[in-house]
C-alpha cells in the first residue's frame, strides 16, 4: 500500500496532504487537501472540520471531503508529493 496511513492518523494543523479511499487495497482518486478546522459541508455533516481544497489564488474552498460522508469518505492519507 505504499506510504498511505490510515486517516485517522492524518495531520490537522494546517499540513498540506493527499487523500485517497482504498478499493482492493489500491488508492483511487488522490486529492491534495488540508483539514480547515472552520469549514463544513452541510450536506454530508453538521460540524465544522472537514478537508478542504482551497484555490492557490485566492483561497477559497473548492472541493470539501468529509470523513462523515456514508457515500465515500477519505480512507487514507499520505504526505504531498511534488
Amino acid at each position: 500500500m505504499n506510504d498511505w496511513q490510515p486517516i485517522g492518523t492524518a495531520p490537522r494543523d494546517g499540513t498540506e496532504v493527499e487523500l485517497t479511499w482504498m478499493e482492493n487495497g489500491r488508492p483511487q482518486e488522490v486529492y491534495p487537501m488540508v483539514w480547515n478546522r472552520f469549514a463544513t459541508n452541510w450536506i454530508v455533516q453538521d460540524h465544522k472540520g472537514i478537508w478542504a481544497m482551497h484555490s492557490r489564488k485566492t483561497g477559497e474552498i473548492m472541493m470539501t471531503w468529509s470523513e462523515a460522508d456514508p457515500d465515500g469518505a477519505p480512507t487514507h492519507w499520505r504526505p504531498l508529493r511534488h
